[in-house]
C-alpha cells in the first residue's frame, strides 16, 4: 500500500509536467514568426528616403530669367504643386505667383532699377511649410542702354550666364553683343572663362575692374581666357569688354560674379583640361588681413605706397572708402594697363 502511494506521488506530477510541455510547445509544422520590431525597420527606412525625395522636389528653382536693358524681367521656374512662390529681390519681396498642379510658375514683376541686384525664391506649401531656393540669380541693369547681365549661381557649380545671342535675330548690320557663357575653376586650379561676341572682335578680360588680358574672337565669334595661377580664393566680378577695331570704344559689355575656390586636387594636377585662346601665366591678387591698408598693400606689390590709387581703382566695386578695407576682401593687383 505504501508502495502504490509512493508511486502515485512520482507518476502524477510527471504526467502533469509532460502535458504542460506538449500544450505550451508550438506545433512542429507552424513556422516561427519574426519579431514585429525587426519586420518594421526596413519599412521605416524606405519611408524616410521617400520623404527626402519629396522635400527636394519642393525646393523652388529658376528655369528662365529674362532681363531687358530697361529692367523689364520675366521669371519662370518650378516648386511644389499649388505653392505660393515669392520672388525676393535684394532681400525684399518683389513679386508672387502660385504654381500649377505640375509645380510650374511664371511671373512678370515690375521693372528693376538700374544697378546690380540679387534674386532668390521662397515657396510656401499649402500645409504652411516654407522652402528657400539654393540658387540665386545675379543681375545688373545697365545705365543708358548698355548690356544687361544675368547669371545663375548654384552651390558647387560655375556661374552660368542666362543671356545668350543664340537664336536671336539680328537686324542687318547689327553686331552680336558680348556674352559670358562659362566661368569655372578647373581641376588644376586654373581659372577659365569663355563666351561669344561678334566674329573678329577685340575683347578684354577684367577681374574686379582690373585689366587682365586682351584677345580676339574666332571666325565663329568664340572667345576664351585662362589664368594659370595667382588668384586668391574669394569673390570676383568677371567682366568682358568688346571694343571696336581701334581698341578704344567699348561696343558691349558682360559681367558676372564668381566665387573662386581652389580645388583640393590643384596641388597634384598638372594638365589644363580646357584649352583657351588666351592664356595668362599669372596674376597678382591678395586677401586683406587684419592691420592691412591700401598704402601697405601698394608698398608690398609696387615698392611704394603712393600707387595705392591703382589698387583702389581696380577694385572700386568693393571699396567704398579707400580708408576702409576689411579682412577677407580679395583685391586684384594690376600689373599693367592696356
Amino acid at each position: 500500500m505504501r508502495f502504490w502511494r509512493l508511486s502515485l506521488w512520482i507518476i502524477v506530477p510527471a504526467i502533469c509536467v509532460g502535458l504542460g510541455i506538449v500544450l505550451l510547445s508550438p506545433p512542429s509544422d507552424q513556422p516561427s514568426q519574426t519579431p514585429p520590431v525587426a519586420s518594421n525597420q526596413p519599412a521605416l527606412k524606405t519611408d524616410n528616403l521617400a520623404s527626402g525625395k519629396v522635400e527636394t522636389s519642393l525646393i523652388p528653382s529658376f528655369d528662365i530669367v529674362r532681363l531687358e536693358p530697361n529692367g523689364d524681367l520675366v521669371v519662370a521656374g518650378r516648386a511644389g504643386s499649388k505653392a505660393v512662390v515669392t520672388l525676393i529681390m535684394d532681400g525684399k519681396e518683389w513679386d508672387r505667383a502660385t504654381t500649377d498642379e505640375t509645380g510650374q510658375f511664371a511671373m512678370t514683376p515690375k521693372s528693376l532699377p538700374q544697378g546690380p541686384h540679387q534674386l532668390s525664391l521662397v515657396a510656401k506649401m499649402p500645409d504652411g511649410k516654407e522652402y528657400k531656393s539654393v540658387q540665386v540669380v545675379a543681375l545688373d541693369v545697365p545705365a543708358r542702354g548698355g548690356q544687361a547681365v544675368a547669371a545663375l549661381i548654384s552651390p558647387d557649380q560655375p556661374a552660368k550666364s542666362l543671356l545668350s545671342t543664340q537664336g536671336v535675330a539680328l537686324a542687318p548690320g547689327q553686331r552680336a553683343p558680348v556674352v559670358i557663357t562659362l566661368v569655372e575653376t578647373q581641376p588644376n586650379g586654373t581659372f577659365y572663362a569663355s563666351g561669344r561676341a561678334a566674329a573678329g572682335a577685340l575683347v578684354r578680360l577684367y577681374l574686379n575692374d582690373s585689366f587682365v588680358a586682351q584677345g580676339g574672337t574666332s571666325p565663329t565669334g568664340d572667345w576664351s581666357f585662362a589664368i594659370v595661377k595667382g588668384l586668391t580664393q574669394g569673390q570676383y566680378r568677371v567682366r568682358i569688354d568688346e571694343l571696336d577695331g581701334q581698341g578704344g570704344k567699348v561696343m558691349s559689355r558682360a559681367e558676372v560674379p564668381f566665387d573662386y575656390t581652389m580645388p583640393a586636387s590643384a596641388e597634384t594636377a598638372s594638365a589644363s583640361p580646357r584649352a583657351a585662346a588666351v592664356e595668362v601665366a599669372e596674376v597678382q591678387s591678395t586677401t586683406v588681413k587684419r592691420g592691412d591698408n591700401l598704402w601697405n598693400i601698394s608698398s608690398k606689390f609696387y615698392g611704394e605706397g603712393l600707387r595705392y590709387t591703382v589698387i583702389y581703382q581696380a577694385n572700386s566695386g568693393q571699396i567704398r572708402d579707400p580708408n576702409l578695407i576689411y579682412p577677407g576682401q580679395v583685391f586684384v593687383v594690376p600689373k599693367d594697363k592696356p
